[in-house]
């Protein structure tokens, strides 16, 4: 089974944007249990970027990096 999904995430300019709440929400509406996941970013200067948000730190360093 296949499902295809456009996730439209609303932006308030540069900045990191969490979109696993949206991704969670998409999994549980269409039952998906296991599989494969593809998320595409289709901008030209947006990225996906895969941390565990286990320190907050990180999110900040992130952020500085970005900016330079």
């Amino acid at each position: 089974m296949h499902h295809q999904i456009r996730l439209t995430i609303s932006t308030h300019g540069q900045g990191l944007y969490e979109i696993t709440r949206n991704v969670q929400d998409f999994c549980q509406n269409n039952l998906v249990i296991t599989g494969m996941l593809t998320i595409f970013c289709q901008h030209t200067s947006a990225s996906l970027t895969i941390q565990e948000n286990a320190d907050p730190d990180v999110i900040l360093d992130l952020n500085d990096f970005s900016k330079k």
